[in-house]
């Protein structure tokens, strides 16, 4: 990565107040906020026709959001990159440690490509938006999740769960993919709790003292 996201931050302001950035910020990247709803393969095109490196060093990132579980209803073609767009994307993906449900498909799109590898530097700002990534998708999974309970659900698994076991409990209900810990977390300590709230003598209590 030739220049830092610091030293692209002209560029980027002379983009200010553009359909692009608003559509970025809709995906987790707030530059400027907006409320629309925007089609991901729509905004990956705008990114790649912009040319600017700021922008195009989300694209790893966009990808992967839209290979998510909670994105599922996005999709991507991937014959809107070209090969060197790609390579660069699945060389983020690996120095990172992810591995996207698209990424077979990526994979397969490169067979013939000798495979890129990121400098020291380029790592490292990857690993900052990485950072950004995970907490906005984090972030917008606990707003999703949420506006699908009740205010009194929400409110009663708030008073029997800390806020971490509380997500994991509602991720756990709508299908979401869990992180690699959490699953043994769960199992080890949220399902006991469950199973303890859920028997019958203590729902009996409840029902009688609660009253």
């Amino acid at each position: 990565m030739a220049r830092t996201i610091a030293q692209n931050k002209t560029s980027v302001s002379q983009l200010r107040g553009s359909e692009l950035l608003s559509e970025l910020s809709h995906r987790g990247f707030p530059l400027i906020q907006n409320r629309q709803e925007f089609s991901l393969q729509s905004i990956i095109k705008k990114v790649l026709k912009a040319g600017e490196p700021r922008l195009t060093d989300l694209l790893p990132f966009l990808l992967l959001q839209g290979s998510s579980v909670h994105q599922s209803a996005d999709f991507v073609d991937l014959h809107i990159f070209e090969l060197k767009d790609l390579n660069k994307i699945k060389a983020v993906w690996d120095a990172l440690g992810l591995k996207p449900a698209i990424l077979g498909q990526v994979s397969r799109a490169l067979q013939n490509t000798a495979p890129l590898k990121l400098s020291k530097p380029s790592l490292a700002e990857y690993q900052k938006l990485h950072w950004l990534y995970r907490q906005n998708q984090e972030a917008s999974v606990n707003q999703h999740l949420e506006t699908k309970q009740s205010l009194a659900t929400q409110n009663a698994l708030s008073f029997l769960f800390a806020k971490k076991q509380k997500l994991i409990v509602l991720k756990k209900l709508n299908g979401l993919t869990l992180t690699k810990s959490e699953p043994e977390y769960f199992s080890r300590v949220i399902k006991k709790k469950l199973c303890a709230i859920a028997d019958s003598g203590v729902v009996k209590i409840s029902r009688l003292l609660s009253i």
